[in-house]
């Protein structure tokens, strides 16, 4: 080996200063490498192939065989689709969100990604058919059918816990409740908080006595934050006193109307950005059944009486309400919202995600006749039923008619590119939300824009209407 490391010194030594090195080779390569019509060309690929198998590394220890990757419930993707996701993957270089959005829409029709394309690197936020893949990535062996009790708690990942938990809260949320108590004191802060979310599933006044445990003797602030925020979707107030006052007074409460007369609770006018971000802050803190009875209201009178109008205030008052509002209570504030003449889409998106899927699939329409900067609160009104929209409802929405314009009016304006990031960037969302039909639709009316059809910015819509439902 040594005398290999010397001779591939050699030879790079005489090929930096311009000159040949054949006769610098081992002489067990000289023979072969003479009888061809260039030797120095050979040589070069002989070392170039000795330097990467002959000079790998030697491992520090022993090596250990590593358990097989256990194959999921959905099939990969077949060979015909594989190449335009790794030409996806490449092109559009998607964040992890978006990874996972690309994943829940092949699960949605029926396919996994194949694992030599690409491995996730995080289990959490993604579909549940991929639960396998996370026990094997923590080492973790168990059978399929195993089922999660206190006993197997260290059988399974952490993703599989929270799967599994959210399916026991649907079956026995008493039972899932228990469960989680009994192991939480036992796990690091991130995991305690990622489980507790378990509980917004089938929360009920029975969950109360734990949180309250939770919210005064967890190590973690976050926690404890997360604890109080449950306790007030239950109706409880909770929170710091002076705080709740400070809060209130960045508001007014005055009755308008002549014939009808009604109670309006506006935001102040604030001065400088000091005031702004503490009001933002005291928003995150304080909880909507607190706030509504420091006025004397119901939370339902609070809804109904807020003035929007102001971005700031409306994004903070309604991530309140999406913290710590009970479900009946998200839904009131989402109509409100929903009938204002113009609005935030950010503030739509905080409340969006806690609906249930039924309300978000009622609340579709709407919801698309508003966005019109992005897809971004399209994507979480559809939740796991990405690729979905039909030609219809995408075609006569604000976003689909701005995002064709300002393609033409990059055409006929001569602009050195045509697709900038923030239109690629809403094709990829378009791509994730539609139908496979409706995909094939909108690639043609891109093209007609002045959009080149096999541009990377359409590679999403083109893996949509690729990628038909597995049969």
């Amino acid at each position: 080996m040594d005398d290999l490391v010397g001779a591939l010194s050699k030879l790079k030594s005489k090929w930096m200063i311009g000159g040949t090195a054949l006769e610098q080779g081992p002489s067990s390569w000289k023979v072969k490498l003479r009888q061809l019509e260039k030797p120095e060309l050979g040589l070069l690929a002989i070392a170039a192939q000795a330097g990467q198998v002959a000079l790998q590394p030697a491992p520090q220890g022993e090596l250990q065989a590593c358990r097989p990757l256990p194959c999921l419930s959905l099939p990969p993707l077949p060979d015909t689709y594989r190449s335009r996701f790794r030409s996806l993957w490449a092109a559009q270089k998607p964040d992890a969100s978006e990874k996972a959005a690309v994943l829940q829409l092949m699960a949605a029709r029926g396919y996994t990604v194949h694992p030599a394309d690409w491995m996730p690197d995080s289990f959490m936020r993604l579909p549940v058919c991929y639960t396998l893949w996370a026990d094997w990535a923590e080492e973790q062996e168990r059978d399929l059918d195993e089922k999660l009790t206190a006993e197997t708690w260290e059988d399974f990942s952490q993703a599989a816990r929270v799967q599994s938990l959210h399916a026991m809260r649907v079956r026995d949320a008493s039972e899932a409740r228990e469960l989680l108590a009994s192991k939480m004191d036992q796990l690091p802060a991130a995991q305690r908080l990622q489980l507790l979310h378990v509980l917004e599933t089938s929360l009920s006044d029975e969950d109360q006595e734990f949180l309250e445990h939770l919210q005064g003797n967890d190590r973690s602030g976050k926690v404890q934050q997360f604890a109080q925020d449950l306790l007030a979707r239950l109706g409880l107030r909770t929170g710091d006193q002076s705080d709740l006052e400070e809060l209130a007074d960045f508001h007014r409460i005055e009755r308008q109307g002549i014939l009808k007369r009604r109670q309006v609770l506006s935001p102040n006018k604030l001065k400088n950005n000091a005031q702004r971000e503490r009001r933002a802050a005291l928003y995150d803190q304080i909880n909507l059944v607190s706030f509504a009875a420091r006025f004397e209201l119901s939370v339902e009178q609070l809804i109904d009486s807020w003035a929007f109008g102001d971005e700031q205030a409306d994004r903070g008052f309604c991530g309140m309400v999406a913290r710590t509002a009970a479900d009946k209570t998200v839904l009131q504030c989402v109509d409100r919202v929903l009938a204002q003449e113009t609005l935030s889409e950010v503030v739509l998106q905080s409340l969006l995600g806690r609906l249930s899927a039924q309300s978000r699939a009622e609340k579709l329409p709407q919801v698309m006749q508003h966005a019109d900067s992005s897809c971004d609160v399209v994507i979480t009104c559809l939740g796991d039923d990405l690729g979905t929209v039909q030609t219809k409802l995408v075609q006569g929405s604000p976003l689909l008619q701005s995002m064709l314009e300002q393609v033409r009016e990059r055409v006929e304006s001569d602009a050195s590119t045509i697709i900038n990031t923030m239109l690629t960037r809403k094709l990829f969302q378009l791509g994730l939300i539609v139908s496979a039909d409706t995909a094939k639709i909108l690639i043609e009316e891109f093209v007609e824009a002045g959009i080149m059809k096999m541009d990377n910015a359409l590679a999403m819509l083109h893996f949509n209407a690729t990628l038909l439902p597995r049969e």
